[in-house]
C-alpha cells in the first residue's frame, strides 16, 4: 500500500495559521501538484526535469496529457495510465516521492520568503494567497476554508489549512 503523508509548509509568522500538503495523492497535494504543473515547475526548480525525463515513455506521456487536460476529468484515460504505472513501480514512486520533495522546498522557500502574498479569491470564491516568484510569474496557493488543529509533530502551535498548489 502507498502511504500518503501530510507534510508541514511553513507559513510566516505574520499568518495566523500554518499550511500541510499531501504526498502520494494523484488529486490533492504534492503529487497533484506536480503532475497538473510540472512545465511552470521545471522552470523554478533546479533538477526537476532531469526526474521527470528518467519516468517510464508512457507514464511520461500520460503526465503530459494529465497537464495538458483542461481538468482532472478530462484526463481519465492518463491518469488511468498515470496509476497504473505509479501504483506497479516502486521505482517509479520513489522518483516521484524525490520530485514530490523537491518542489515542497520550493513552496516553502516562496511561502517563508517573508514576501506578503496578494490575498484573491478564485472563480468559485475559493480564498488564494498569490506569491510572486518573478516579474510575470506566480506561485497560486489555495487552502481549504477548514480550518484545522495544530499538528503536534511540525512544532508549530498555529492551526493548520491544508493547501493546494499552483505555478503560474
Amino acid at each position: 500500500m502507498i502511504q500518503t503523508t501530510f507534510q508541514h509548509v511553513r507559513m510566516p509568522g505574520s499568518c495566523d495559521y500554518t499550511c500541510g500538503i499531501l504526498t502520494n495523492n494523484m488529486y490533492s497535494g504534492l503529487l497533484h501538484v506536480y503532475v497538473r504543473h510540472h512545465p511552470e515547475l521545471e522552470q523554478h526548480i533546479a533538477g526537476l526535469s532531469a526526474i521527470r525525463v528518467s519516468l517510464p515513455e508512457t507514464m511520461q506521456k500520460a503526465l503530459n496529457g494529465i497537464t495538458a487536460a483542461f481538468n482532472m476529468a478530462a484526463a481519465a484515460a492518463d491518469i488511468t495510465v498515470f496509476n497504473f504505472e505509479y501504483n506497479s513501480s516502486r521505482s517509479v514512486r520513489m522518483v516521484l516521492y524525490k520530485a514530490q520533495l523537491m518542489v515542497l522546498t520550493y513552496l516553502q522557500s516562496v511561502m517563508s520568503n517573508g514576501s506578503q502574498p496578494m490575498i484573491t479569491s478564485n472563480a468559485f470564491g475559493k480564498y488564494q494567497l498569490r506569491y510572486s516568484v518573478e516579474s510575470n510569474a506566480e506561485l497560486v496557493v489555495g487552502p481549504t476554508d477548514d480550518m484545522k488543529a495544530a499538528v503536534k509533530k511540525f512544532g508549530d502551535v498555529r492551526p493548520i489549512e491544508y493547501g493546494n498548489n499552483r505555478a503560474r
